[in-house]
């Protein structure tokens, strides 16, 4: 007797207007040749330029559907959290998402309640310990555009020709951190950086510390802790730059003091 064939199913993302993120014909198909059977909901890929048709062309066993479909399939995957669709998954089945467990205990303990076993994308690495599936650059994004609209709101001599050049401390120097230090000299946001350029004000200076590991490996067994530690500064002469931002050279080990 031959085993049921399983079922996944791939619901749409609709908490952000102009959401692009899908999975895309190539994985779907892969599903498809290893015999599942694969339900996608009506409009998938459309903000990359892909129609129900690229899809149902793939094979037979794909059906085009709504969300309440996609949601009642032995494995459901989608990208972000389904916040406020969780009771749509039927008891026992699988929900492959960016869980982040680490962080959302409530999340956690609702999963095991409802009888939903669950695999977080974010805790799934290769071999040298990388996350698979990742977006810094948009964290780091979605991070700085939040902090400088909370600044423009709470201070609103931010937008006005008074202040002198803005200053951002950035707290690490990993890859997130990286990207930081470029939208912070932008002010988060590219429609604000192109509006303070209009009105000619000041510039953001950015700093950023952290641990490297890179450095440290580098540096001898019993060195002072300023010594392992580095610290980098970046300013952006004008909003409105479009470029990297400027590098200024490292302070001096006796002039950086504290980070």
């Amino acid at each position: 007797m031959s085993r049921p064939r399983v079922t996944v199913g791939f619901p749409r993302m609709h908490r952000e207007p102009g959401e692009r993120r899908d999975f895309l014909p190539p994985l779907i198909g892969l599903l498809l040749a290893n015999g599942a059977e694969v339900h996608v909901e009506s409009g998938i890929g459309s903000g990359m330029g892909y129609t129900d048709a690229d899809y149902t062309a793939l094979g037979p066993d794909l059906v085009v559907s709504d969300e309440d479909d996609c949601y009642r399939q032995d494995i459901v995957v989608v990208l972000r959290a389904p916040e406020g669709r969780y009771d749509k998954l039927r008891r026992g089945a699988i929900l492959v998402s960016m869980l982040h467990f680490a962080t959302r205990p409530a999340r956690v303990r609702m999963l095991a309640e409802n009888g939903i076993d669950a695999i977080s994308l974010d805790l799934i690495r290769n071999d040298d310990g990388r996350r698979l599936v990742e977006n810094l650059r948009s964290v780091a994004w979605n991070g700085i555009a939040s902090a400088f609209a909370a600044l423009e709101r709470t201070w609103p001599e931010l937008a006005g020709p008074r202040h002198s050049t803005v200053k951002v401390l950035i707290m690490g120097a990993g890859r997130v951190g990286t990207h930081a230090v470029e939208f912070a000299t932008k002010y988060g946001d590219d429609a604000r950086n192109e509006a303070y350029a209009r009105a000619g004000l000041p510039g953001v200076e950015v700093v950023s510390a952290g641990s490297q590991p890179d450095q440290r490996s580098r540096i001898p067994q019993g060195a002072p802790a300023d010594d392992r530690r580095a610290r980098r500064c970046h300013r952006s002469a004008r909003p409105g730059s479009t470029g990297h931002p400027e590098r200024v050279p490292r302070a001096p080990a006796e002039a950086r003091g504290g980070l």
